[in-house]
């Protein structure tokens, strides 16, 4: 990918296991959506949600640099992900930004 981008990130719970969505959004499209599944919500925390992160951003070669910012809900895990992510240097830029339907 040539061009600037965001990844939502989401997860919902379904029969007892978290379906993780991530979803790379352009300037002019949404162009992937890669979906893990985990078995229990024990499995989800911020060190496993950053690793994921990282793994989505090498599988697909996106360059750190054209990563504008990060949609994710406000889930402890989330957050403390995202701050992890922040301490490399080419995801200091990255903006962190809480999904606006969750808080309603």
């Amino acid at each position: 990918m040539n061009q600037p981008f965001s990844l939502r990130v989401d997860e919902l719970p379904k029969g007892g296991r978290k379906i993780i969505n991530f979803v790379v959004v352009t300037p002019t499209t949404k162009a992937l959506v890669e979906t893990q599944i985990f078995a229990n919500d024990k499995s989800l925390n911020a060190e496993a949600m950053e690793e994921l992160i990282l793994c989505v951003m090498n599988e697909f070669s996106f360059e750190p640099f054209l990563l504008v910012g990060i949609t994710r809900d406000n889930a402890s895990y989330m957050v403390k992900a995202q701050a992890a992510l922040k301490q490399f240097d080419e995801y200091a830029h990255v903006l962190s930004v809480s999904c606006l339907s969750h808080y309603l």
